[in-house]
């Protein structure tokens, strides 16, 4: 009998330590959404307790645009779009940046261009400069009331 009580404290105590020494890595999980002003990509970077276990950069839809009008492909400005804190106990915590809508922006910027049929390569081309310009040196009101300008017919 005292065995079987010495084998349960045991594994009770295994567990208990195992199940601590997790809460801060389950609670201290930050994902952060950064997008590439220059090229259009965005990433996504997973860190807990200050290391990085994952790290992704992937492609967009503006950033495919770019590549296709054989725009350059510059150094990447990597700007904080969204933080969100991961918590165990659901206490989700997310905050945006000023970057946040640009790469929401970019996505509805290709959508109105795909839907210009009657639109000449040229005219498309200049408009992806001058989009990509305000992007990169502009704010991101001024990209928002771009977006909200473009003729929706």
């Amino acid at each position: 009998m005292k065995t079987r009580t010495k084998i349960i404290t045991v594994a009770v105590f295994v567990f208990v330590v195992v199940w601590i020494s997790l809460i801060p890595v389950v609670t201290l999980t930050n994902r952060h959404q950064f997008f590439d002003i220059n090229n259009g990509r965005v990433r996504v970077k997973w860190e807990s307790l200050g290391v990085t276990y994952r790290d992704r950069v992937e492609e967009t839809t503006y950033s495919i645009l770019l590549k296709d009008l054989g725009f350059e492909e510059l150094p990447p400005d990597w700007r904080l779009g969204n933080s969100k804190k991961i918590g165990f106990f659901w206490d989700l915590h997310q905050t945006y940046r000023n970057a946040g809508s640009l790469s929401a922006d970019a996505k509805m910027f290709v959508m109105w261009l795909e839907l210009q049929k009657k639109i000449s390569p040229q005219d498309k081309r200049e408009h992806v400069n001058k989009f990509r310009t305000l992007v990169r040196e502009g704010t991101s009101k001024q990209v928002k009331e771009y977006i909200n300008s473009l003729p929706y017919d």
